[in-house]
């Protein structure tokens, strides 16, 4: 049976989601523990730039090889794919601060803003690993 370019990119696709879930779970996981345990300590913005540095370099180090592993692996596609998860970073935290400025408690906004950037951050990772 012959397969189309147009299901292969789909199978590609569904392959990389699912990757990208399982390490971005683990991912948000990490960022999240990291997250509400700072919040002990610190204002919501550094501990949410503090937990953001702990998932790029996550990001940065699995991504390439274990989520997209047919895509770029080069020193500068990871320096790549990190200053997109800065840029995912700072809309996350005006959006976090914005949720904030309406009244919603920064222990529950996160995961407006999580669900976001997770969206955002398989776009960006997708179309700089697969190009």
């Amino acid at each position: 049976m012959k397969v189309g370019p147009l299901r292969l990119e789909r199978a590609s696709l569904a392959a990389d989601g699912m990757r990208f879930l399982v390490a971005g779970g683990l991912n948000t996981l990490l960022t999240l523990v990291v997250y509400q345990a700072l919040l002990l300590v610190m204002p919501y913005p550094a501990a949410y730039a503090a937990a953001w540095i702990a998932g790029l370099l996550f990001v940065m180090i699995v991504y390439p090889s274990r989520v997209f592993p047919e895509g770029r692996k080069r020193l500068a596609d990871r320096l790549a794919l990190g200053a997109s998860y800065v840029a995912v970073f700072l809309l996350g935290l005006l959006l976090l601060h914005l949720l904030a400025l309406i009244g919603i408690d920064p222990r529950l906004s996160i995961f407006l803003v999580m669900g976001f950037t997770t969206a955002a951050g398989f776009i960006a990772s997708r179309v700089l690993l697969r190009r």
